[in-house]
């Protein structure tokens, strides 16, 4: 089952459609919850839905923000978004108004939830469950509910969510208190994007997004998900990608030998960095809201190669000057790009 497939459903589920100011009733939320938990044993569904995530990534939509759709259904206004969640990573507590659907897809997730009534009653949190669930375990909320997730292991997680188009809304008079947020204040991430170096950071976990991307396509046993490797790859770190060639079909122009055929743009032109030290060792230094900050160590060899780099704008791994070979290009090129620096671009 392809998404669109599992969006056909919402008729025959007999889904409100979008506008119309009623809920579906709970019988009909539990049957979808079990047709998600039934498609994504199969593996067809969760490929299709990293399609869709990864054409977002490319688009530079997710920048800065987590649990973003990556489809919306225009008939039913039902959200669909995958969440990441680093290791030991803990979400805000936040409310939902309607109903929504949420599945582990890799790893493992801790529920916290919350007496709603006591809650705002009482003007802070109070315990009330706490649910365990693994790899391809489904869960549902269907009246206004109060909860906080959560990464206990020390590796990533992915999920996904299905929501309501009418989650978000107030259900009652109920003022909010403080450690609570709105299901959409939980989905954005800390950081305000004022300054360049927040691109080298969401760089470096964009990388890091993608890779769990690509470890779940790995373990997928669709027919598409070896082919969706190739697409997921431009945006994983150096280190995977080099991991995945293996895996991935061989196009014209991809073999190992064209490693150092390709092109690297600067995450931000306003960014700044700079060398220091001798001709035994060289820094690159990085200005960051906090201060210059050291980010690699390099050696004469790779010098001039990086000096031109701190120059440009973008360039080609090929360009790169010195006494180098392929190899040699491709792999500062690399660390460059794995450190937040520079990212891949499409050729």
């Amino acid at each position: 089952m392809k998404l669109s497939d599992l969006c056909e459903a919402f008729s025959e589920l007999g889904f409100p459609r979008r506008g119309e100011e009623i809920h579906p009733d709970r019988a009909s939320v539990l049957r979808l919850r079990t047709l998600v938990r039934d498609e994504l044993v199969h593996g067809e569904l969760l490929t299709d839905c990293i399609t869709h995530e990864l054409s977002v990534i490319e688009l530079g939509s997710r920048r800065g923000r987590t649990l973003v759709p990556f489809f919306v259904d225009p008939d039913f206004g039902v959200r669909f978004a995958f969440g990441y969640w680093p290791p030991g990573l803990r979400g805000w507590a936040h409310e939902h108004t309607a109903w929504s659907i949420s599945a582990v897809c890799h790893n493992r997730l801790n529920v916290s939830t919350y007496d709603r009534a006591e809650s705002y009653r009482r003007r802070e949190l109070v315990p009330k469950n706490l649910f365990e669930a693994t790899t391809l375990e489904v869960g549902y909320i269907y009246e206004p509910a109060i909860h906080s997730p959560w990464n206990p292991s020390n590796d990533w997680s992915l999920s996904l969510h299905i929501s309501s188009p009418r989650d978000g809304e107030a259900v009652d008079d109920l003022q909010p208190f403080a450690g609570l947020r709105t299901a959409a204040q939980a989905r954005e991430r800390p950081s305000q994007n004022t300054h360049p170096y927040d691109r080298v950071l969401q760089a470096r976990l964009g990388r890091q997004e993608a890779d769990l991307l690509a470890r779940v396509l790995q373990s997928s046993s669709a027919p598409e998900a070896r082919e969706l490797l190739v697409t997921c790859s431009r945006f994983t770190s150096p280190a995977m990608r080099a991991a995945l060639r293996s895996e991935m079909p061989e196009r014209p122009g991809e073999s190992g030998a064209c490693a150092a055929s390709r092109v690297l743009a600067r995450v931000h032109p306003d960014l700044r960095f700079a060398l220091r030290g001798d001709p035994l060792q060289w820094t690159v230094v990085v200005e960051t809201p906090w201060g210059p900050r050291d980010v690699i160590c390099v050696s004469d060899l790779a010098l001039d190669a990086v000096v031109y780099a701190s120059t440009s704008m973008g360039f080609d791994v090929r360009d790169l000057p010195g006494d180098l070979s392929d190899e040699q290009r491709a792999a500062i090129a690399d660390t460059l790009e794995d450190v937040g620096l520079f990212k891949g671009m499409a050729v």
